[in-house]
């Protein structure tokens, strides 16, 4: 299992029943979504008695989840039934990439503009009892989740969200405010665009030039994307060097 430090968009939620007796799955729902919106579901439930209807319908809900991020809210919990399934022979099924979605959820909580209620919410999709109708719960609290956490790091260099986890919380909440595609291509319509990116000496050579005989000013036009990534390169490299710094640990975050 790995801790993604980024926004997910393409995942399934995967809610699994366990009848702690027999360590065996009751029941599953899994929810697919994609770019964000719900895109499909899927439900299991597990029948005494036909053994070729058994693994068929496990057959159909393995290809249901395919080899998609497999996200849980209780992966401590299931995970030694998962295991006990895969050493029994349910073969590439449990092979997906997994993700814990309760510690990016319980850390939005203090962000959310009415804790109480957030977590009275996680609490509530926690007792449903409809698998499906739960994971549409989960579904909401992530998305709102990974939201107020990671909103930040759109347009700011991808090496960010690679970093170790104590690493990437402290940029999340030290970065400035990103530079924006619009507000310099405003800036370049009065000369002002360097200043807006934070080269001021680039900017007074700009204007004594004319725009570099307006050709500069053209040239900027056409690369204004490319100049506002690395302001906000810039910005995000001058935030790390002041970053406590903590060893990588385990798979990819």
């Amino acid at each position: 299992m790995g801790y993604i430090r980024r926004r997910v968009k393409n995942y399934t939620i995967l809610i699994l029943s366990i009848d702690e007796k027999s360590e065996t799955i009751d029941r599953a729902a899994a929810l697919r979504v994609r770019n964000g919106q719900e895109a499909g579901t899927f439900h299991l439930e597990r029948e005494e008695g036909d053994p070729e209807k058994q693994q068929e319908d496990f057959d159909d809900f393995r290809d249901f989840l395919s080899n998609d991020l497999v996200m849980l809210t209780d992966y401590s919990a299931v995970r030694p039934v998962m295991d006990k399934w895969y050493q029994a022979g349910a073969g590439e099924f449990f092979t997906n990439t997994a993700m814990d979605m309760l510690p990016q959820i319980e850390e939005a909580v203090p962000m959310t503009e009415n804790p109480e209620a957030f977590r009275k919410e996680m609490e509530e999709a926690g007792r449903e009892k409809d698998l499906l109708t739960r994971a549409r719960r989960v579904h909401k609290l992530y998305e709102m989740a990974a939201g107020l956490l990671f909103s930040y790091q759109q347009g700011y260099p991808y090496w960010i969200f690679m970093l170790p986890k104590e690493e990437e919380r402290y940029m999340a909440h030290h970065l400035p405010a990103k530079k924006q595609f619009r507000k310099a291509m405003t800036a370049w319509v009065f000369g002002l665009h360097y200043f807006y990116l934070g080269n001021p000496k680039r900017n007074i050579l700009y204007l004594l030039t004319l725009g570099g005989c307006f050709l500069w000013m053209f040239f900027d036009l056409y690369r204004m994307p490319l100049l506002v990534d690395e302001a906000n390169e810039r910005m995000a490299e001058k935030v790390y060097l002041g970053a406590p710094k903590f060893p990588v640990s385990g798979p990819s975050r």
